[in-house]
C-alpha cells in the first residue's frame, strides 16, 4: 500500500513540474495543491503504518487515537502561530518570526508523536500545558507590553500600507476643492490633465481650475491614467482591461483589448509602449514559480499589438526569496486556491494584482530619448518595479538590465523620469517610512542631488500611487495621490499652486484620489479646441 502511495506521489511531482515547464498556470497550481496535501497525507500515513500497526491494539482504536491526537495538536499549532503573529512577534523581522514558527511546528510534532506513542508521558503533558499557557497568556502580555504605534497616524491612515490602490481616501479638509492656491508670477503656465477613476472621465483644466475639456473614454469606469496627443486625441488605460484612443469629443478611434496597467509611453513615431501583465510560471534555479508577470506591450499608432517585450529574466535575481517562500505557503491555503478556481470558472484572470502573486508590480515606463553615458542608450527603457524597490534601465537588444538603483534606499517608489540635465526624478512613496519625498538622482554617481519633503515630513505622504513632473522653470508638479491633491513647488520647496480633487463624498468625509496630474506645458502646439475655453 505504501509503495503505491509513493508511486502516485512521484507521478504527481512529475506532472506538476511538467505543467510549470509548459507555463500552464492553472494546471500547475492545481497539481501543486494536490501534491502538497497528498504529501501531508502520505507523511502521516507512513508514520501510522510504520509505528502504530505494530501495536497489539486493534486497528480501529489506533486510527481513532491517531486522528484525535493529530487534530488536537494541529489546533494547538494554529493557535500558537496566531499568538506569534498577532501578539508576541507582530513587529519583528519576518525571517526571525518564520524561524520561531518553524521551531513551534517541530515542538508540536515532537509532543504529538510522544503523546501518540505514549512515550515520556509526564514530560509530554507538562510541555503541552506550558504550550497552552503560552497561547492563553498572549493577550494578557500585550496589556503590559503594548504594541508600538506610529506617531500621528490615524487608524484610517495606518490601513493604507496594507491596502492596494485606493479610489477614495479619508480627508479632514473636505471644504478644499479645485484650485486653492495660485501664484501666477511663480508657477508655470499650462493646462492640467488628470483622470477620475470613479467618474470614468478625464479632465483638462487651466491654472484657475476652469474646465477646458472633459473626455469619457469608454464604457469602463476604472480608467487609471491618460495622456493627450498633439492632435487632441486621448489615450487611456483601463487597468487590467483595455487601452483606448478617443478623439476630442470622446468618439472611439480604436480599442486594444489586452491586460494593460499603470503606465505607457508615446514615442515620436506614434508607437505606444505600455506596461502589461499576464499569468505566468517562470523558472528560478529550476523551481517553477507562478507569478503575475509584468511585460511591455508595443502598439502601433492604429492600436495593433506588434510586439511583447519581457524583462523578468533581467531582474529575477532581485526578487525576494522570502516573498517567493510566502507565495508557496499561501498557494496551498484553501481560501487562495478557492479564489483561483472562482476566477477560472468566471473566465477572469487567475492571478490578481496586489496579491501574493504580484511580486513584481511594475508601475512606470519611459523610453530614453538620447544616450546617457553610464546610464543607458537611446531606446533603452527606464522601468520602476515597486515590490522590490527597484528602478532600472532595460536594454531590449541585450535583454538585460544595464543600470539598477533603489533597494534599501527607496520604499514603494513610483514614476521615475529622465530630466533634461540627464538626472532622474523619482517619487519615493515611503509606504513604511510614513512620509514621501521627491528625489533627484545623478545616475552616474548614484548620488541624490536634490530632494523635497514637507515640514513636518509627515504632512506629505502618499503610501501608494503618486507622480512628479519637472517644469521648464525648475518648478516641480507633484501628485499627492492618496489625498487627492496636486501641488507645484519651487526649487526651495515653496508651494505656488495647489489643487484638490473636487469629487468628494461629504457624509463620509472622503475624497477621490488623483493617480497622476500632468501639466501640458506647450499648449500652443495643440489644436485650437485645446487652447480655448
Amino acid at each position: 500500500m505504501l509503495k503505491k502511495f509513493y508511486l502516485v506521489f512521484l507521478c504527481l511531482c512529475a506532472i506538476t513540474y511538467l505543467a510549470g515547464l509548459l507555463n500552464q498556470v492553472f494546471a500547475f497550481i492545481l497539481f501543486l495543491v494536490i501534491l502538497f496535501y497528498s504529501s501531508v497525507f502520505l507523511f502521516f500515513f507512513a508514520i501510522w503504518k510504520i509505528y502504530f500497526t505494530k501495536s497489539n491494539k486493534s486497528f480501529k482504536r489506533n486510527i481513532v487515537r491517531f486522528l484525535l491526537s493529530l487534530s488536537g495538536y494541529f489546533i494547538l499549532f494554529l493557535l500558537g502561530r496566531e499568538a506569534i503573529n498577532h501578539y508576541y512577534l507582530e513587529n519583528s523581522y519576518s525571517i526571525f518570526r518564520i524561524s520561531v514558527k518553524i521551531a513551534l511546528l517541530l515542538l508540536t510534532f515532537f509532543l504529538w508523536f510522544n503523546y501518540a506513542r505514549r512515550k515520556l508521558k509526564k514530560t509530554t503533558i507538562i510541555c503541552t500545558i506550558l504550550y497552552m499557557l503560552f497561547i492563553i497568556s498572549a493577550p494578557f502580555i500585550s496589556i503590559f507590553y503594548p504594541k508600538p504605534s506610529i506617531p500621528d497616524a490615524s487608524p484610517k491612515v495606518n490601513r493604507l500600507v496594507s491596502l492596494p490602490y485606493l479610489d477614495w481616501s479619508h480627508t479632514n479638509d473636505i471644504e478644499k476643492v479645485s484650485v486653492t492656491q495660485h501664484d501666477p508670477s511663480s508657477s508655470y503656465k499650462g493646462f492640467n490633465l488628470y483622470t477620475s477613476v470613479n467618474l470614468g472621465k478625464v479632465f483638462l483644466f487651466d491654472m484657475e481650475g476652469d474646465t477646458i475639456n472633459v473626455w469619457s473614454p469608454g464604457s469602463q469606469k476604472k480608467y487609471l491614467f491618460s495622456e493627450i496627443c498633439k492632435n487632441g486625441d486621448l489615450l487611456s488605460i483601463s487597468k487590467d482591461n483595455e487601452f483606448v484612443r478617443v478623439d476630442w469629443n470622446s468618439n472611439n478611434i480604436w480599442t486594444a483589448n489586452f491586460r494593460p496597467h499603470h503606465d505607457f509611453d508615446l514615442f515620436e513615431d506614434g508607437q505606444i509602449y505600455s506596461l502589461a501583465r499576464k499569468d505566468s510560471v517562470f523558472l528560478m534555479a529550476g523551481l517553477p514559480i507562478p507569478i503575475l508577470e509584468d511585460y511591455i506591450a508595443v502598439l502601433s499608432p492604429e492600436g495593433k499589438l506588434t510586439k511583447e517585450i519581457t524583462f523578468l529574466s533581467a531582474i529575477k535575481n532581485e526578487l525576494s526569496i522570502n516573498r517567493i517562500t510566502r507565495l508557496f505557503t499561501c498557494i496551498v491555503k484553501p481560501s487562495v486556491f478557492i479564489n483561483i478556481i472562482k476566477n477560472k470558472l468566471a473566465g477572469k484572470y487567475l492571478l490578481e494584482s496586489n496579491t501574493i502573486f504580484d511580486i513584481m508590480h511594475a508601475n512606470s515606463i519611459e523610453l530614453l530619448r538620447k544616450d546617457i553615458p553610464g546610464f543607458g542608450e537611446i531606446d533603452d527603457i527606464l522601468i520602476s518595479v515597486r515590490e522590490i524597490n527597484l528602478v532600472f534601465v532595460f536594454d531590449v537588444k541585450q535583454n538585460k538590465a544595464v543600470w539598477k538603483w533603489g533597494p534599501g534606499i527607496i520604499d514603494k517608489q513610483h514614476h521615475p523620469t529622465v530630466l533634461d540635465n540627464d538626472n532622474i526624478l523619482i517619487y519615493d512613496n515611503g509606504a513604511f517610512r510614513r512620509y514621501t519625498r521627491i528625489l533627484e538622482l545623478n545616475p552616474q554617481t548614484k548620488k541624490i542631488v536634490w530632494d523635497y519633503t514637507a515640514e513636518p515630513k509627515e504632512d506629505f505622504f502618499s503610501s501608494n500611487s503618486g507622480s512628479q513632473q519637472r517644469l521648464p522653470n525648475g518648478n516641480t508638479l507633484i501628485s499627492e495621490s492618496t489625498k487627492g491633491r496636486a501641488f507645484e513647488i519651487t526649487q526651495n520647496g515653496k508651494i505656488v499652486w495647489e489643487f484638490y480633487n473636487p469629487n468628494i463624498i461629504e457624509n463620509t468625509q472622503e475624497r477621490e484620489i488623483i493617480y497622476r496630474m500632468t501639466r501640458i506645458i506647450d499648449i500652443e502646439n495643440y489644436p485650437p479646441p485645446a487652447t480655448t475655453k
